[in-house]
């Protein structure tokens, strides 16, 4: 045994998924993601009444500074932190994220 636990072992480093978070088609994940919402909400308009959310976050980020991140000191091991908006259709107690910015 090379002495790394479990965990470190099953998970990516912060570089690694950095990294390959570069390498993503963002027109093509972006295609896909909005084809995917659109299915949703045919889905989802089919009942008569629709119960929709907007939640506010804040995540932590451990890259490098951009223009684009905020200052917050509350965030678990930074203090750079990407504000996003979800908005989310909820109906009979299940949660479907429509998009996220």
């Amino acid at each position: 045994m090379d002495g790394a636990s479990a965990e470190s072992r099953s998970r990516p480093s912060p570089d690694v998924v950095l990294r390959r978070l570069h390498e993503i088609d963002e027109v093509s994940v972006r295609r896909e993601l909005e084809g995917f919402n659109e299915w949703i909400l045919d889905e989802l308009f089919c009942s008569e009444e629709l119960t929709i959310a907007v939640d506010f976050t804040v995540g932590p980020y451990y890259g490098e500074e951009d223009p684009r991140l905020i200052s917050d000191s509350r965030l678990p091991g930074t203090d750079l932190g990407i504000k996003f908006a979800v908005l989310s259709v909820i109906e009979e107690g299940k949660t479907f994220t429509l998009k996220t910015r």
